[in-house]
């Protein structure tokens, strides 16, 4: 049975994580269970990198790396200025990343803009991240209002691989707070 490790993985978060509230969707799946950092055997669906479980992820499909995305959408509009996530596979054990599994970057993120009813880039959202680079992204930015977040990922270094997955094992989202409605 696994015991969900629900922690604010960001350093000095102000405010609360939006990331939960809003649903998750991407471009593919790992369509095979597989291994969870705790041990435990799971399909690695998009909620699993938005559900405050550092236990789980979310990971693409094999030979979807050329092109993969994923997003979140909130119901209602959302401010945000703070984006924290991850990425990574299980490795040589819980909690550990394989660092063949490093390597991914982002091609961009984007946000959708209210006012234009378009998703515009984030500006400097497009870097690299994983093997050599941090397994954890704290990107900061002016904040925007939006309903929703996308991230064009890319599996490999700077010429990606077409037949590598990318995965994201959380994301956190900051800014304003917002009214749950039930």
């Amino acid at each position: 049975v696994s015991t969900a490790v629900r922690l604010l993985i960001a350093p000095d978060p102000a405010g609360p994580n939006l990331a939960p509230f809003a649903v998750s969707s991407a471009s593919s799946i790992w369509p095979v269970p597989t291994y969870n950092f705790d041990g435990t055997i799971a399909l690695h669906i998009p909620a699993h990198a938005n559900d405050e479980n550092r236990n789980t992820y979310w990971s693409s499909h094999y030979g979807d790396g050329s092109q993969p995305w994923y997003r979140l959408s909130w119901a209602q509009p959302v401010t945000i200025s703070r984006i924290f996530f991850g990425h990574g596979l299980p490795g040589g054990g819980p909690g550990s990343i394989s660092p063949g599994n490093r390597g991914h970057h982002t091609r961009f993120i984007q946000y959708y803009d209210l006012a234009s009813q378009a998703w515009l880039t984030i500006p400097n959202s497009v870097h690299y991240y994983g093997y050599p680079y941090p397994d954890w992204v704290d990107f900061r930015f002016s904040p925007v209002e939006t309903t929703g977040i996308v991230f064009g990922l890319a599996a490999g270094p700077a010429n990606p691989h077409p037949n590598w997955c990318v995965a994201l094992t959380e994301v956190e989202v900051y800014g304003s707070e917002i009214t749950v409605l039930s």
